[in-house]
């Protein structure tokens, strides 16, 4: 049962009950009224039949009775036509009064008058009276009876109101034990099924459900952002440490006069230029992680291709690169990121295929989107591997420690940074050729 303390249940309970009391109070007056109304005027005509009775048993001589078969209770009065008694049966009878057509009332006594007559001659007249204690009792008994029935169906209101109302709270109870629960736990799915009903109550429920849901999903990925960035901080201070400590030694050897021949001077370049860039690219990732590119602007993606092939022209000499390139809408992108993120793609074709390679860039339209697609026909992705060459610092021929490779293992993470940041996507497959596939999905204007 809910605890007493649930005050909204009660003031929808008590509101229930005074609504339920004051229609059957107004019900409770409207029929004692009535029924008090039926039974004094049933005892008036009681009590005039008998008063007529009573006349017609009278003696011509008008002072007894023919048949005096009277209830115990009973007092009359015989009169002569001037209002003289003649005849009582019991001393409270002087008190009846004059002789009238109405019922009055004396000594706690109801009392009918009746003509006695022979013919159209009038020879008196008798009064008939009764105590009116059993009318007031049955009365009293009545309005006792509508009393308990309002008193009864009051509380049986109430009781059918708390029932109601604590069927209709169940959810909002369920809610509140599920906030502290949440509260103390400070974990959003630790929770239990709420039994919700289809009405407002049950809105509200399955409203706070969705809200915990919503939170429990922010707290996924605010965890995930926080491992992804913990991670990405270790592994960007992984790969600055090599060039750092080419650096330092190269510095050392400076110092310590062992560098005749000028090797250690071309070395720390080298590391400059290697620690460059990859800060370079870590601040490009920040600047694309924070927000959307702010200085959007008409872009051609076919014309963004052309220029890609160019910039990697000179460290494709025993490539092929080909462009298949297709009349798009122009879409709405910055053009200094959307062209980095070209130019990764066909450098990373480049870079992890063999010699005479042919590297096919092309641009497609579809209903929704335009797409940039750099394919090529070497040995291809390995399986499994679609999705972690977006990884950061995922490379396939080791970690920056090695010099076998210039790269920084953030190219392709770029890409899907910059189309993600234009609201696109980037995927990779295996082509139809066998080799890789790359894909930036920009929407259409």
């Amino acid at each position: 049962m809910f605890p007493i303390r649930s005050t909204l249940r009660w003031r929808i309970a008590g509101l229930c009950a005074g609504l339920t009391m004051l229609i059957l109070i107004a019900f409770a007056a409207v029929l004692g009224t009535l029924l008090t109304n039926r039974i004094e005027d049933d005892q008036a005509v009681e009590l005039q039949r008998q008063a007529r009775d009573l006349a017609l048993a009278v003696r011509p001589d008008g002072l007894e009775l023919e048949r005096p078969l009277l209830p115990a209770d009973a007092v009359y009065r015989i009169l002569d036509p001037f209002g003289v008694t003649k005849k009582v049966n019991a001393p409270v009878a002087h008190a009846f009064g004059s002789p009238g057509g109405e019922i009055t009332e004396a000594r706690g006594m109801l009392v009918a008058t009746a003509s006695i007559g022979r013919g159209a001659e009038k020879i008196g007249f008798v009064q008939f009276g009764r105590p009116d204690d059993a009318m007031d009792a049955t009365i009293s008994r009545v309005w006792l009876f509508l009393g308990l029935c309002v008193i009864g169906g009051t509380a049986l209101a109430l009781l059918a109101g708390l029932t109601v109302a604590g069927q209709a709270m169940r959810p909002i109870t369920s809610l509140t034990e599920l906030a502290r629960k949440v509260a103390r736990s400070g974990d959003p799915s630790d929770r239990a099924p709420i039994l919700t009903s289809d009405d407002e109550v049950g809105e509200l429920a399955r409203t706070f459900e969705g809200m915990l849901d919503s939170i429990e999903a922010s707290e996924a990925q605010r965890e995930d952002a926080f491992r992804r960035q913990r991670e990405f901080i270790a592994d960007a201070s992984h790969e600055l440490r090599t060039p750092l400590t080419s650096i330092q030694l190269n510095l050392e050897m400076l110092r310590d006069g062992h560098d005749e021949e000028g090797v250690a001077v071309s070395s720390a370049l080298d590391s400059t230029r290697r620690m460059n860039l990859l800060v370079a690219d870590l601040l490009l990732l920040a600047r694309t992680d924070s927000s959307a590119p702010h200085s959007l602007a008409p872009v051609d993606l076919s014309e963004i291709a052309r220029v890609a092939i160019r910039e990697v022209e000179p460290i494709a000499a025993d490539h092929l690169l080909v462009a298949a390139l297709t009349d798009c809408p122009r879409v709405e992108g910055d053009q200094n990121s959307l062209q980095r993120a070209a130019r990764n793609l066909v450098e990373n074709a480049v870079r992890h295929t063999p010699p005479g390679t042919k590297v096919t860039i092309r641009t497609e339209r579809s209903r929704d989107s335009i797409k940039l697609v750099v394919s090529d026909d070497g040995p291809g992705l390995p399986r499994g591997q679609e999705e972690k060459v977006f990884e950061r610092f995922a490379r396939a021929d080791g970690s920056a420690d090695t010099t076998r490779s210039e790269g920084t293992g953030l190219g392709l993470a770029i890409v899907r940074a910059v189309a993600e940041a234009h609201g696109g996507s980037a995927v990779a497959r295996r082509g139809p050729e066998g080799g890789a596939e790359f894909e930036i999905v920009i929407p259409a204007p």
